[in-house]
């Protein structure tokens, strides 16, 4: 399949669960008193790597509050002590007050929101800005630790895609520079306790398992989807192709209702305008039984031709999708097949006249991908629909 959602924050969190018709129709963080204080731990190691080389710190803490038992979001404040970044040991981040946003309602999504500044990595050959962003990832995961009623919340992070700055300086300077290939892996434990220090329970409280057509051998697998042939989406500016697309997500329940997948876009181009761009600000596809759902939970995707013109796709609705199982058990696949119409866009020309500036409901997009099911050991599961 082909078109853009796209990634995330530095330092994020999560991805793609299930969601389902029951109640809740999505995974919530549960805490058992009004007003929790959280403190973070990180666990094991945790790795950022971009072009001027990786970051690691001895010591991430995470810290952040929450009104009200429930909530569909967790806003957590990152420290970094005792950083080696770019081979160099002693590197000063500084937080600047970003937050990263972890939200269950577009099951295990995660924005990271800079009020003011962005996320700053200062070594002796490069500083490195992060700025706000909405996170896509392979195979984030939020899951409850220990049993009631002292539970905790355990984050696994993945994250591709970040998009981050950097300058160059000193003697031996990294490559100047605005890039989107930007990774971080790591984990972290939430505890949570109440106004006086007693700790609580929190925990993620799951969906309901309402059965839906998708169905999976183990109740958590990991997805991963890869086009099939070339998509074709179009717009009034023209047409593209990329030559890999790629899907991923995470699902909690053996069958759920609806697949939420997370594409990333590679190779784009047009034949008219050279390169394409796809940004896809951590929007999802939302595969449903007769229809598919873009939804971008905090900004549209954006499509850039060359420079020259810029197409944006907010959450909406489209017709129609179909899906097929391919393979034999216990090792079967899904292929998923799209034929979109009426998608609405929006292109910003600037001054160039052969891009007309407006939003359009005229957007076309044809596709397939093949969808495969591995555990959480790597094994491939048996997954179809019917």
């Amino acid at each position: 399949m082909n078109w853009k959602p796209r990634i995330l924050g530095a330092l994020l969190l999560v991805m793609v669960g299930m969601s389902v018709s029951a109640a809740p129709a999505s995974a919530e963080f549960f805490s058992a008193v009004e007003h929790t204080t959280f403190d973070g731990t990180q666990v094991g190691s945790d790795l950022f790597a971009f072009n001027a080389g990786g970051v690691t710190c001895a010591k991430i803490t995470y810290t952040g509050t929450q009104t009200g038992k429930t909530a569909t979001s967790l806003s957590l404040t990152p420290s970094y002590a005792e950083c080696n970044a770019f081979g160099f040991p002693g590197t000063t981040i500084d937080v600047n007050g970003c937050q990263m946003i972890m939200r269950s309602a577009i099951p295990n999504t995660v924005d990271l929101s800079c009020p003011s500044k962005p996320i700053e990595v200062t070594g002796p050959n490069c500083t490195l800005t992060i700025p706000s962003q909405s996170a896509a990832s392979t195979s984030n995961v939020f899951k409850t630790e220990g049993v009631s009623p002292n539970r905790d919340v355990k984050l696994e992070l993945t994250l591709v895609n970040l998009r981050y700055t950097q300058v160059g300086k000193g003697a031996t300077p990294c490559t100047s520079g605005t890039f989107t290939n930007g990774s971080y892996t790591g984990a972290a434990t939430v505890t949570g306790t109440d106004t006086v220090g007693s700790k609580v329970d929190f925990y993620v409280k799951e969906p309901e398992d309402t059965p839906g057509k998708f169905h999976s051998s183990v109740a958590h697998t990991l997805f991963s989807g890869n086009q099939i042939g070339e998509d074709n989406p179009s717009f009034n500016i023209g047409t593209f192709r990329c030559t890999s697309i790629t899907y991923s997500g995470t699902q909690i329940i053996s069958t759920p209702s609806k697949l939420y997948l997370s594409p990333v876009y590679s190779g784009c181009s047009s034949g008219v305008y050279g390169a394409i761009t796809v940004h896809t600000n951590g929007c999802l596809w939302v595969f449903k039984e007769a229809s598919v759902e873009l939804a971008c939970p905090s900004a549209p995707m954006e499509i850039t031709f060359s420079s020259v013109c810029t197409v944006t796709l907010n959450t909406q609705t489209l017709n129609s999708v179909s899906y097929s199982n391919e393979g034999t058990a216990p090792k079967r696949d899904i292929r998923v097949s799209i034929t979109l119409s009426g998608i609405k866009y929006t292109q910003d020309s600037g001054t160039f006249p052969g891009c007309s500036s407006g939003t359009f409901t005229n957007g076309v997009y044809t596709g397939a991908a093949t969808v495969k099911g591995t555990d959480t050991s790597g094994a491939q599961t048996d997954l179809r629909y019917e």
